[in-house]
């Protein structure tokens, strides 16, 4: 362990936040009624995607409905409330 300087922080490769991911930022701008389609080469966290935006239904008040698309497509995440 040790205190390091800015410019070596802006060097690190950070993993990214779950939050910052492109599918979370496209399901944060979902309306109701609409309907987001993700593929199953865009998720590649280890847990499901439903699980995943289930802490969006808890914190920010968003209801979805994920259905899994066939032949491990992907899933459907649909807006509801």
């Amino acid at each position: 362990m040790k205190t390091i300087s800015k410019e070596e922080f802006e060097k690190l490769r950070l993993v990214p936040n779950r939050m910052e991911h492109p599918v979370y930022i496209a399901c944060m701008k979902l309306k109701v009624g609409e309907i987001l389609k993700v593929e199953q080469k865009e998720w590649k966290f280890k847990g499901g995607i439903k699980t995943a935006l289930s802490n969006y239904e808890y914190k920010m008040g968003m209801r979805f409905s994920v259905k899994k698309l066939k032949n491990d497509g992907g899933w459907a995440v649909i807006r509801v409330d």
